[in-house]
């Protein structure tokens, strides 16, 4: 049976003895990514759509929404304006680029966030009810915005702050990095992440490598910004 991975496009066969009846998952041999498949109804193989897939597709398309969002918004500027012209400092267009809004009523895990994103250079505000951190997210600007499951000790009531901030215009929004603080999941599982409506997922477990999610993490956000700079330059501004 012949599969194609659909995140490295790696074609690969495994043996159709070891085939199972309906949906069944392996890994890929060259990326290690999950395949799920099935055989149809001839027998073959036939690989279904991965969320990886769909997230690649995604990320094109907001690009793409990206930069048509910067063109019209430089064919309404009578004026020029200066943009930076490295990635390291079209991180000043970012309102309050060190400012952070922590967002979690259980003190311990806020004391652990606070701690690591003060020794990130960070100076964060915290927000232990919800009414409190959609007042702070309608009142200031953030780079970044940790939100915990159990904000409020309500459940779901963490998805009132994470809507408050997709709320706002695309270009805003693009300026908060968005993470999402829970139990039961996989850190950096960027699907998990997408279908929340958050830049990144780490599990409440694995706080003390905080610093390093974050960082990682921000290394695909901003090229969001390489290319607000790219096409700036492109237009000559």
């Amino acid at each position: 049976m012949q599969l194609r991975c659909g995140s490295c496009q790696h074609q690969f066969l495994i043996d159709d003895a070891k085939v199972p009846q309906g949906p069944f998952k392996v890994r890929c041999p060259k990326c290690t990514k999950i395949v799920s498949a099935q055989k149809n109804e001839s027998g073959a193989g036939e690989a279904e759509p991965e969320i990886g897939t769909a997230i690649q597709s995604f990320v094109a398309k907001e690009i793409t929404r990206l930069k048509k969002e910067i063109l019209e918004s430089i064919g309404q500027q009578s004026g020029k304006i200066s943009i930076p012209s490295s990635s390291s400092s079209a991180q000043a267009l970012l309102k309050g680029t060190n400012k952070a809004l922590i967002c979690g009523s259980d003190q311990i895990y806020v004391d652990s966030i606070s701690g690591t994103l003060d020794r990130m250079g960070y100076s964060s505000d915290i927000a232990q009810t919800i009414a409190d951190a959609i007042k702070r997210i309608d009142a200031n600007s953030y780079s970044l915005v940790t939100v915990d499951s159990n904000l409020s000790g309500e459940q779901e009531d963490w998805r009132k702050a994470v809507d408050r901030l997709n709320s706002q215009k695309s270009l805003n929004r693009r300026h908060t990095f968005v993470i999402l603080i829970a139990e039961n999941v996989k850190s950096a599982d960027s699907a998990a992440a997408f279908f929340n409506g958050v830049n990144m997922i780490v599990n409440r477990g694995e706080l003390g490598n905080l610093k390093n999610f974050i960082t990682d993490g921000q290394k695909y956000f901003q090229q969001f910004y390489d290319l607000f700079t790219r096409v700036s330059e492109e237009r000559n501004l």
